[in-house]
């Protein structure tokens, strides 16, 4: 009897949990100012993975912009360490394209919210939830990583920004989400 080697899970690149992080807060100085043109999310991203590079003249609009944790208190977080030299160039794409879905879809993502969280408006939920949310579904719906890291890093990213309930909370919703999705690889 010949047993086959168990499938690897696939493990989450090392940069995209700093990807994430960034794009969270990107969602939630759009939610917060949605009307202020001066954000620019293209800057905030490549100066907040890529602090060392030549895009970062001009770094007046980081000042007090982000009603969240900044990238630099958080450079002692294991999760959250900024990525390696290397892999800034693949985390700025990831962190890109990750972004572009969040808000291409974004009506389509918050309905399903709605739809999911029974008695919750978008508008009665936290600001951090409801981004955390709307980050986890951009990448649940729109890309190829497996279901469970999904869910860790937008539990991750609830317990780091949230209050002591949103990881529940955000698990929760979640859950009943993915179980409401036809069935694909790495679930």
């Amino acid at each position: 009897m010949t047993i086959s080697p168990k499938k690897k899970e696939p493990t989450p690149r090392k940069y995209q949990s700093f990807s994430r992080m960034v794009v969270f807060q990107v969602l939630c100085q759009r939610d917060i100012n949605r009307s202020d043109t001066s954000f620019d999310d293209e800057q905030f991203i490549v100066t907040e993975v890529d602090p060392d590079g030549t895009d970062t003249d001009d770094l007046s609009y980081r000042e007090g912009s982000l009603p969240v944790n900044t990238t630099e208190e958080l450079e002692g977080s294991p999760v959250y360490t900024p990525p390696a030299e290397k892999d800034r160039p693949a985390a700025i794409r990831f962190a890109r394209d990750l972004r572009e879905a969040a808000v291409a879809h974004r009506e389509e993502i918050d309905q399903k919210i709605v739809d999911t969280a029974l008695n919750w408006s978008l508008s009665r939920m936290t600001l951090t939830d409801r981004n955390v949310l709307r980050l986890a579904l951009a990448e649940l719906l729109y890309f190829p990583t497996p279901v469970a890291i999904v869910i860790d890093e937008a539990i991750g990213l609830a317990k780091s920004f949230g209050s002591e309930n949103s990881a529940s909370f955000v698990n929760g919703v979640l859950g009943k989400i993915v179980d409401s999705l036809p069935p694909r690889d790495g679930r």
